[in-house]
């Protein structure tokens, strides 16, 4: 993945300067770590992690076993809360949002171990990623009506447009190739966006 970024020919001074420029450059949220304490009993399993990372860019947390940063990712979903400190999406602080906000916010995470329902399709999987922005009720979804219908397609289109190409969505997860299985559950993440904008 690449971007450009419109002050790469000098170097910032720091670097939150620099995350605060790429974002007011690129579509997104920005996301800001700041100060996060998380304890276990008497275990300090993280102590004042701080970092930003900008829209539309990678960022990489890297570590020895250990070191904490499946941590960081429980704690910035939602899975573990912080004794201390705060995270911010764009100019929300979503410290204490619960998980399932955080995702109809558009915050959304893989897992190590590729985490599919092994029964369902490419397509199923993926659109797993998705149903919260449904608004169909479930009596709706029940009777599949013509709202829960209309949602689906639209959220199908989405996804064979960024996600797959027309060939795979029957096929079940667990008989694709590894390099799909990892699309899949990159994909789900994805179908987390609100806006579900083009890349």
């Amino acid at each position: 993945m690449s971007a450009t970024v419109p002050f790469a020919s000098e170097r910032p001074a720091s670097p939150v300067g620099a995350v605060a420029r790429v974002a007011a450059a690129l579509p997104g949220l920005a996301l800001a770590v700041d100060g996060v304490d998380l304890r276990f009993g008497g275990i300090h399993a993280l102590r004042g992690v701080s970092f930003e990372a900008a829209p539309a860019q990678v960022t990489a947390v890297i570590g020895p076993n250990g070191a904490g940063k499946t941590s960081v990712f429980n704690t910035i979903s939602g899975f573990y809360r912080p004794a201390s400190g705060r995270i911010r999406l764009g100019d929300e602080d979503i410290t204490r949002v619960p998980v399932h906000a955080r995702a109809a916010r558009g915050l959304a995470r893989t897992f190590q171990n590729i985490a599919l329902f092994r029964g369902l399709t490419v397509l199923e999987n993926i659109k797993l990623g998705g149903h919260h922005t449904m608004s169909a009720g479930v009596l709706s979804a029940l009777v599949y009506g013509a709202k829960a219908r209309t949602e689906e397609n639209a959220l199908r289109a989405e996804i064979e447009r960024r996600v797959i190409v027309r060939s795979t969505p029957c096929r079940t997860a667990c008989r694709s190739a590894s390099s799909w299985r990892a699309r899949s559950r990159c994909g789900r993440a994805c179908c987390c966006s609100t806006s579900r904008s083009p890349e």
